[in-house]
């Protein structure tokens, strides 16, 4: 079933601001309360407004499967290719490197 054009413009325009703000918690987990589990919590909350407004066939409809496994391949290798920029500078696998390096993180 698929629900009215209004609810389905509010999703749009919130969509967007909760994907946002749960990303915001993520990223500012070790300075605030919260983390991974609250900002997963908040994107959630989000891909559930998106099925709720539309159909849940309809949203599945728009998701392409090679695109999916794309992007699922690209993660995978952005995070292989962090643990070895940490040996490229004589490190251990995964070694925090930008820990107290004075730039950005120091």
């Amino acid at each position: 079933m698929r629900m009215s054009k209004i609810v389905r413009t509010g999703a749009n325009l919130l969509y967007p601001f909760i994907l946002i703000f749960g990303l915001y918690v993520i990223m500012h987990g070790h300075l605030t309360p919260g983390g991974g589990f609250q900002g997963g919590a908040v994107v959630a909350t989000a891909a559930a407004l998106v099925i709720v407004a539309y159909s849940y066939d309809e949203v599945t409809g728009m998701l392409k499967k090679t695109a999916m496994k794309a992007r699922e391949s690209i993660g995978l290798l952005l995070f292989i290719g962090a643990g070895i920029a940490a040996m490229a500078v004589g490190a251990p696998f995964f070694y925090n490197f930008l820990a107290n390096s004075g730039l950005l993180f120091g």
